[in-house]
């Protein structure tokens, strides 16, 4: 094997070519975007510049069939000469695309057990047979196209294998590694050794796909374990990775189901082949030509370039060129991310994400950069610099963070800010602002009436954080300064400050959009105190208040933060109370819940609505949705549900739960 000039890999012309096998559309019931086309599905693909891609829905091949169905009623109505013009066009792009993009039919099986499996047929093959194979693996017809993730009384693991493999399907066993993974089941389950070799080495395997790929695993859940040297395990695997994907794009938000967050391309696998066809990609798996498959590997820097190319505009990170004219300007960029307690600049990409054009000469720019800022913004913000390869090219990842309160003000006497994702200068409204804000952080002013402003007496500040030995190392102040405090150490309100100060540094929250300014003061987080009369005070012979009422603000306040409420949502009465013998959640289900919420299919924000289920008990319900349908108010009860308070309002696999009546 040869290198060529780029550094990939040639033979007799072969060459890398791009594939995610696992992809999910809206078939599939857990499809986190249901209303997506398929064709913006192809379209994705293009863009990460797949070549092979698979449809594998849960326990159906349904997505596929309806995309040919699609095509097949486009072109009868073009055989008629009955198309309009936007029918036409997308015709005409779903041929642009398939042309390009080989697309595989396929399922994702689940197994007796759960395990999950996945089958990839050529794409002659007629999807009338492909569901046959889904039938002699124990589907039933009446699933056939619903996508549901759970099915009863499937086959077997490697029953599964031998039936897929003699329908003539590609057998690779889904996230292997992951939830519903056959390594994993066998672990989990704590079978013996034998199910683990027959599950992972079994001769109708064609590959194991993992998560994390690159991330240090145990000893059965490491993709280097199965290279055909371990005892009992002498049979090399291929070893790949694929997206899951269940939306077009990845997002870094939660939504109640992380295992959701990939989008299509995300984790992709290259094959060395001479074409993007079905056959070339099966012989290649029985073959015993390991080196013609890779996985890339990608770190989190990468992934948040990803997220900025196809996600909407943002006013704290910003994509910029390299050219010299652009580069020019990026001290504004610098200064207006400051204006916004800080931010992420990258520059060598084209500043809608179109294209990636990388930096000839990334060591002139960063000097380039870090001086303009010197010299033309006033107070200096703080700047990280740091080179990262993004498919192909340099690109230079600038971190900005505001040391100084605001505002940030250019050499030409303009205070630049992020509006509408462009750096603009700020006008009247935007510049009070920013004083208000600084003020609120301890800037002086007039308004202080020469008054300092007291410190917190209570509570720890992470005062400094280095990284040692792959660990965190915190310098944590609690009316004491304490050196070289780990997260795993730390307790009580330190391990809450450290948790934090991790979200902040790693872009997991942004408090600067939680903070409601009311003037010259920002309110992150409300508190409440019940009244308590004190003696020689104005009000000492008031009588106290019930503390069951800071409880219900309290309540409240986590309904607004946490579980998607609105404020005009609460159950004030006429009073503008809140009701003291139940809680506000429990007071709104009774007035607006009527109809009870089916816990296998509702959202994570229907979940919310329902009374003693929290953001924890619902991820746990969408996770353990995936493995098997819920039907027993107790499997609530073991995922962390107050089984009491939603039994009234939710139904299990159709059937409303057992409601335990009250005596008096």
């Amino acid at each position: 094997m040869a290198h060529n000039g780029n550094g990939t890999d040639a033979r007799d012309g072969y060459r890398w070519i791009r594939a995610d096998l696992h992809i999910h559309t809206p078939a599939s019931e857990d499809y986190a975007e249901p209303h997506v086309t398929y064709l913006e599905i192809l379209q994705e693909a293009e863009r990460r510049e797949l070549e092979i891609i698979a449809f594998t829905d849960h326990n159906s091949v349904h997505g596929y069939e309806q995309m040919r169905q699609d095509i097949d009623f486009l072109q009868t109505l073009e055989r008629a000469q009955r198309l309009t013009e936007e029918e036409q066009i997308r015709l005409n792009e779903y041929r642009r695309l398939l042309a390009k993009i080989t697309l595989l039919p396929g399922f994702e099986f689940t197994s007796h057990f759960g395990s999950h499996i996945l089958g990839v047929f050529a794409p002659d093959r007629p999807v009338s047979l492909i569901e046959a194979t889904l039938l002699q693996l124990g589907v039933s017809p009446d699933l056939l196209k619903s996508g549901a993730c759970s099915v009863p009384d499937t086959r077997y693991v490697t029953e599964a294998y031998e039936i897929i493999a003699r329908s003539g399907g590609m057998v690779i066993a889904a996230h292997a590694n992951g939830p519903n993974g056959v390594i994993t089941e066998t672990l989990r389950m704590g079978t013996s050794g034998q199910s683990r070799i027959a599950a992972t080495q079994h001769s109708s395997l064609f590959a194991l796909e993992f998560v994390n790929f690159y991330t240090d695993h145990e000893k059965f859940t490491s993709p280097g374990f199965y290279n055909g040297k371990t005892e009992h395990y002498e049979r090399r695997m291929f070893c790949i990775q694929g997206s899951d994907a269940h939306r077009l794009r990845r997002t870094n938000a939660g939504d109640g189901n992380a295992w959701h967050k990939h989008g299509i391309g995300d984790r992709y696998v290259e094959f060395l082949l001479p074409d993007n066809s079905f056959a070339a990609l099966k012989a290649l798996f029985i073959s015993q030509d390991f080196d013609r498959v890779r996985v890339p590997k990608r770190d989190q820097k990468q992934w948040e370039v990803d997220s900025l190319r196809s996600g909407p505009p943002s006013e704290r990170q910003v994509l910029r060129p390299g050219d010299p004219a652009a580069v020019d300007l990026l001290w504004r960029d610098v200064a207006a991310l400051a204006n916004a307690g800080g931010g992420v600049l990258i520059v060598g990409i084209e500043k809608d994400g179109s294209g990636v054009v990388g930096i000839a000469r990334p060591d002139q720019v960063s000097d380039q950069v870090r001086h303009m800022v010197q010299e033309r913004v006033v107070p200096q913000p703080y700047l990280t610099m740091e080179l990262i390869n993004y498919e192909g090219q340099d690109l230079m990842r600038v971190e900005v963070r505001a040391p100084e309160p605001p505002p940030y003000m250019g050499d030409d006497g303009v205070t630049y800010v992020r509006r509408d994702g462009e750096t603009l200068p700020a006008d009247r409204g935007e510049i009070l602002q920013l004083c208000r804000r600084a003020m609120a952080e301890g800037a002086s002013s007039p308004l202080d009436n020469g008054q300092d402003l007291d410190l917190p007496r209570s509570g720890v500040e992470i005062v400094s954080a280095q990284k040692r030995a792959g660990a965190w190392l915190y310098e944590v102040r609690d009316l004491r300064t304490t050196a070289g405090v780990t997260r795993d150490r730390a307790q009580g309100l330190w391990s809450y400050a450290i948790s934090r100060y991790e979200d902040l540094r790693d872009g997991r929250i942004d408090i600067q959009s939680q903070v409601k300014w009311r003037g010259r003061l920002g309110l992150w987080r409300a508190y409440f105190s019940a009244f308590h009369p004190i003696e020689r005070s104005p009000f000492a012979d008031q009588p106290a208040e019930d503390p069951t009422r800071a409880l219900r603000l309290y309540q409240s306040d986590f309904m607004i933060r946490d579980y998607g409420f609105r404020y005009d949502e609460l159950p004030f009465d006429e009073q503008g109370l809140l009701p003291r013998d139940r809680t506000p959640k429990q007071a709104w289900a009774e007035r607006h819940l009527h109809e009870p919420v089916e816990v296998n299919r509702a959202s994570r924000q229907q979940l919310l609505r329902v009374p003693g289920i929290g953001p924890k008990s619902a991820d746990r319900i969408i996770a353990a949705r995936r493995e098997a349908r819920l039907g027993d108010i107790t499997q609530l009860k073991a995922l962390g549900v107050t089984a009491g308070w939603a039994a009234p309002y939710v139904l299990l696999d159709g059937r409303r739960a057992a409601v335990q009546l009250r005596m008096w």
